[in-house]
C-alpha cells in the first residue's frame, strides 16, 4: 500500500532520459512486470542491455536473466553467462550468487552440476 507505480514510472522516465543509469534500470524493472507502466519485456531487456553496456552491474544481472529465462528475448545461454560474468567483474554479488546456484544445482546452461564451480563463484 502507499506504492504509487506510475509516479514512479514518471520520475524514472525523467532521470533516464537525463542519462541516469539507476533510473533507467528502474523504469526497465518497472516496464518487465507492468507495474505502472505496460507490461513489455523486450523493452526492459533492451533497456538492461544497453545500461549494462554502460557498465552498471546491476543491468548486466538482469540482462543475463533476460537471456537466461526468455525474458524480452530469445534464450540465449551464452549470452547470459556472458552478462553474468560482465556483472561480476564490477563486484555485483547477486550475479556471483547466482552463477554459483546454477553450477551448485545443474540449472539454466548446465546439464549437470558442478559443485567444485558453484563454491568458487560463492566465494
Amino acid at each position: 500500500e502507499g506504492e504509487d507505480f506510475e509516479e514512479a514510472a514518471k520520475w524514472f522516465r525523467r532521470g533516464a532520459a537525463l542519462g541516469c543509469p539507476e533510473s533507467t534500470h528502474n523504469l526497465a524493472t518497472l516496464e518487465s512486470i507492468g507495474r505502472g507502466v505496460p507490461r513489455n519485456p523486450r523493452k526492459a531487456a533492451a533497456a538492461y542491455l544497453a545500461n549494462a553496456e554502460k557498465g552498471f552491474a546491476e543491468s548486466n544481472r538482469m540482462a543475463a536473466i533476460c537471456y537466461a529465462e526468455a525474458r524480452g528475448v530469445k534464450r540465449d545461454d551464452a549470452r547470459a553467462v556472458e552478462l553474468y560474468v560482465a556483472a561480476t567483474n564490477v563486484s555485483e554479488a547477486q550475479a556471483r550468487f547466482e552463477i554459483g546456484q546454477r553450477f551448485l544445482l545443474g540449472e539454466g546452461w548446465l546439464s549437470t552440476p558442478n559443485k567444485e564451480r558453484g563454491v568458487r563463484w560463492l566465494q
